[in-house]
């Protein structure tokens, strides 16, 4: 974990918008892969 140290409001809300994008991101990928392993399996 990167422990930052900043007095900058404006810098620690665009970190936590970036790292709330990577874990959205993420969830969608997570998301479209088990809908792309069910149309597998119902192809099947």
């Amino acid at each position: 974990m990167l422990s930052i140290m900043t007095n900058d409001r404006k810098a620690v809300e665009l970190l936590l918008k970036a790292g709330a994008d990577v874990r959205n991101n993420k969830r969608e990928q997570a998301i479209n892969l088990a809908k792309m392993i069910q149309d597998k399996r119902l192809s099947n």
